[in-house]
């Protein structure tokens, strides 16, 4: 499945064996339902937790400019649900959540 991605996501997922293995196993996952709602959604990127939410309560963490994200991770509810890198999205299992959000928003 990941042969199939772009050459500079390729180039980033295989300096990161970890991350990729995790991508393979979350694209084989189904989107999440229309109506999930995370309790904790967490962002990590190569260094690690950038921030997040946890049953309301926001933190984040203090990076310098000189390591810029390689990749960004969104975690709901410890899975992953939207990987990319730069503006090339790999995995994005919020699709339907998005998708009803926009139907709602038009009632």
């Amino acid at each position: 499945m990941l042969e199939q991605l772009p050459d500079r996501v390729c180039s980033v997922l295989s300096k990161y064996p970890q991350w990729e293995k995790n991508v393979e196993q979350a694209l084989t996952k189904s989107p999440f339902d229309l109506d999930y709602s995370a309790s904790v959604i967490e962002i990590f990127d190569q260094q690690g937790l950038l921030g997040g939410i946890a049953w309301g309560i926001c933190y984040e963490t203090q990076r310098l400019k000189e390591h810029p994200s390689e990749f960004i991770a969104w975690y709901l509810d410890w899975e992953l649900g939207l990987f990319y890198v730069d503006s090339e999205v790999v995995l994005n299992r919020l699709i339907l959540m998005s998708a009803s959000s926009a139907i709602l928003s038009c009632l």
